[in-house]
């Protein structure tokens, strides 16, 4: 019997040790999406209506164009483990002229406008080299016509894109968008059926911390286990006799 209680306070020990060491290392987290308050464009010859929202880039109308895409941060209730931009690519034919329309493939990049002036860039107070600055590369993603009626998203959890995010926390922040080729365009007529970028956040939840008893108190435990031990023998030894 003495061996059968030894037995069942070292699985009981084990059990212990493998609970508080889940909850020690697990975290959960929590999704939160926001759209985008403005959006638009600015061409090669910095050219910007702020009335249009349309965020079409590449070549059009004879001039190469680059979007941009402001959001109002929100505060966050835990660390921001990751996070991602999403523009919605419509397939709207007009005249030849759709979501995508470019030879093969081509590469979208998305650019943090960090320091900028937000009403200054709504207004059309900005340029077309704004919306790409030196230093301020965050992501890219590849797109051809297979974008067409889809989200293309952009991943932002590099280090340097989540540290811009948070530094501009219950604040708002601007990207800039642009795209590699000189011969295609994307987002076209994103006006139409108008939809929102989006900036998917994801906040890491830390778990409720749970007390680790002192030494001391193992100590205590372990003595008054003992104690229990004893006279559990001390019993069987009565009955026996």
């Amino acid at each position: 019997m003495i061996r059968s209680l030894h037995l069942v306070s070292g699985l009981f020990r084990n059990a212990l040790i493998l609970t508080l060491g889940l909850l020690a290392f697990s975290a959960s987290s929590k999704a939160q999406t926001v759209d985008a308050f403005d959006t638009g464009w600015y061409d090669s010859t910095n050219s910007h209506t702020p009335s249009n929202i349309n965020y079409i880039v590449g070549y059009s109308s004879g001039t190469f164009k680059r979007n941009f895409a402001a959001f109002q941060i929100p505060t966050f209730s835990g660390p921001l483990i990751s996070a991602s931009i999403r523009y919605f690519n419509a397939s709207v034919s007009n005249g030849g002229f759709d979501g995508y329309n470019g030879s093969g493939e081509s590469t979208f990049e998305v650019f943090g406008l960090d320091g900028i002036n937000i009403p200054l860039l709504l207004g059309g107070g900005l340029g077309f080299s704004d919306l790409a600055p030196s230093g301020g590369y965050l992501g890219s993603t590849t797109v051809s016509p297979v974008s067409n009626g889809t989200w293309v998203t952009v991943d932002l959890s590099s280090l340097d894109a989540l540290n811009l995010i948070m530094a501009h926390e219950g604040d708002s922040l601007a990207f800039g968008g642009s795209l590699a080729s000189e011969s295609s365009r994307l987002y076209g007529f994103s006006h139409v059926n108008y939809q929102a970028p989006q900036l998917v956040l994801v906040q890491g939840q830390l778990p409720p911390v749970t007390p680790v008893p002192e030494p001391s108190t193992y100590g205590l435990m372990g003595a008054a286990g003992l104690f229990g031990l004893a006279a559990l023998r001390r019993r069987l030894r009565r009955k026996a006799a």
